[in-house]
């Protein structure tokens, strides 16, 4: 709780371009992408706020070019606790139409992230969506973890809509089928 306090009582202490940079940022997660920032808030405000909030110990580059991070996944958490609930879930749908509107080749990428982010703001269809595609993914790949992760999630998704049509209790069946296939683990197919 102190440490809440400690970022709070820091937040409130910037200018106020630079804290609503901040609040953007920590609904954007712990790691995020600069070009993300710059749609969100424009390239100009994102530019100068990015270099003094490096400065003022809140941001680290990330570890790839091109990528931000909050200096302490505490500070993240923190700035996230400041923003109130109807502004975290405006940011989070504003940031979920950014990354969808970005689109293109790294649209692919972008699946849980999408999810998470539509599901923040309460947009339970396009949540359903997006997390439905990243549990495919997943499954692809083989990462059974996040598979039945995603899969959850668009049960969850599917179970928040105002009333399911026939279509959408199919889709909720066929969802929980791959569910199922997610948590099967077959020993007999390991080779040793």
């Amino acid at each position: 709780a102190w440490i809440n306090a400690l970022v709070a009582s820091r937040v409130a202490g910037l200018p106020e371009g630079q804290a609503d940079l901040l609040r953007t940022a920590s609904v954007g997660g712990f790691v995020f992408p600069v070009w993300l920032l710059q749609r969100m808030v424009g390239d100009a405000a994102a530019a100068a706020g990015i270099e003094a909030l490096v400065a003022a110990d809140f941001f680290a580059p990330g570890a790839q070019p091109g990528l931000l991070r909050f200096k302490h996944l505490l500070t993240r958490e923190a700035v996230y606790a400041t923003v109130p609930p109807a502004q975290r879930r405006a940011l989070h749908r504003r940031l979920a139409e950014v990354l969808d509107g970005a689109g293109g080749e790294d649209a692919f990428e972008w699946l849980e992230a999408l999810a998470y982010h539509y599901n923040a703001a309460g947009v339970a269809d396009k949540a359903a969506d997006f997390a439905e595609a990243a549990g495919d993914k997943a499954l692809a790949a083989m990462a059974l973890d996040r598979a039945r992760s995603q899969y959850i999630n668009v049960l969850r998704s599917l179970d928040a809509l105002p009333g399911l049509s026939r279509d959408a209790q199919l889709r909720w069946c066929a969802v929980a089928q791959k569910l199922g296939q997610a948590c099967v683990f077959d020993p007999l197919e390991l080779a040793d």
